[in-house]
């Protein structure tokens, strides 16, 4: 049955993830959904006992908080064979249970690249789809706007999107009245 250690020094951190799999949880005492996280962290030290989880004060220890630039807590950094594979920021179960059993993955079969394999796949994909030719381009852009007669393209972060959205919407809808009551006359 594997334990959570809890970092008092930085050298304690050094020691437990210098080799072998690591998970660092970052938290603070006033942190409500970090100290909800210890408890699924603390489950998962259980179901893992061939991976070494840390738990590390943020604010007790910045050096290490620095050294992994940490921005806020809860944070999750997996090392493997001491380097960083991967990072989760903020209470997120589900992406920090895949992350530990990715981990668990590499270091069962003792690679150090299949995380960085995994992390790199939506690139190759991107990548993959900026090759297609021009031809495929048409034929997906020709599908995509004749699904529906009509279609909004936002940009920007959601909430602003939906304002934009909005405001276009209210200047389309009095267009489209201002033009329908021309031809009305």
């Amino acid at each position: 049955m594997a334990i959570v250690i809890h970092a008092t020094e930085v050298a304690q951190v050094a020691a437990a993830v210098s080799s072998g799999a690591g998970v660092l949880h970052f938290w603070a005492e006033w942190c409500g959904p970090a100290k909800q996280m210890s408890a699924i962290f603390a489950e998962l030290a259980r179901a893992n006992p061939t991976i070494t989880f840390v738990e590390v004060e943020a604010e007790k220890l910045p050096e290490v908080a620095e050294r992994y630039d940490v921005k806020a807590v809860p944070y999750f950094v997996f090392l493997l064979g001491g380097k960083v594979k991967e990072s989760v920021e903020g209470a997120n179960p589900p992406e920090v249970v895949r992350a530990v059993r990715e981990l668990a993955a590499a270091a069962a079969s003792g690679s150090t690249t299949t995380a960085v394999k995994a992390a790199s796949a939506p690139q190759a994909a991107a990548t993959s789809a900026a090759a297609a030719s021009p031809e495929d381009v048409q034929a997906r852009l020709t599908k995509l706007t004749s699904f529906a007669p009509v279609m909004l393209f936002m940009k920007g972060r959601r909430p602003s999107a939906r304002n934009v959205a909005a405001v276009r919407w209210a200047k389309l809808t009095s267009a489209a009245s201002l033009v329908t009551g021309l031809h009305a006359r």
